[in-house]
């Protein structure tokens, strides 16, 4: 399991918020800028910025992406393959967000499971803050390793 979304994940993620929410009608537009290169890092779960990814290629850490943008617009092109390999890096460097960090570590839920469990109630409730969500977890049971999560609408009680 994963600490952070894959590729495979991210598109599933994705396709799930074009067709359900209406969010992120760019989202798999290739190459990107810099800073929709990190957009699509810190949703995926990894802790990133734009020196941090000039930092990778500079350290030789991740190849340097082919295509390269004017540097009055802030110089590299990202093809999926670049953000992966930067995702990879991170990964190893052990550069996750806080909020990805406390799901896997304090939970051990799979992200991409919270994330559309997060997306579902946000459709079920019809509220796009995230504040109004509390977190609930079925705990494993038997055999059954994978913990279900949910969120429900917070109250004042919560």
């Amino acid at each position: 399991m994963n600490k952070y979304l894959s590729r495979q994940d991210w598109m599933i993620l994705v396709e799930y918020q074009r067709r359900y929410l209406r969010q992120f009608p760019y989202s798999d537009v290739y190459p990107k800028g810099g800073a929709t290169a990190v957009a699509e890092l810190r949703l995926r779960g990894l802790d990133a910025r734009v020196y941090t990814l000039h930092r990778l290629v500079r350290s030789g850490k991740i190849p340097r992406p082919a295509d390269v943008a004017s540097r009055a617009r802030g110089g590299y092109r990202w093809h999926e393959q670049d953000i992966d390999a930067a995702a990879e890096a991170l990964a190893a460097e052990g550069s996750f967000s806080p909020r990805a960090h406390g799901i896997w570590h304090h939970f051990r839920l799979d992200p991409l499971q919270e994330r559309l469990a997060l997306h579902a109630a946000q459709r079920r409730y019809r509220l796009s803050e995230f504040e109004w969500f509390a977190l609930s977890i079925r705990p494993a049971f038997g055999l059954i390793p994978a913990r279900i999560s949910y969120y429900r609408q917070a109250t004042e009680a919560t």
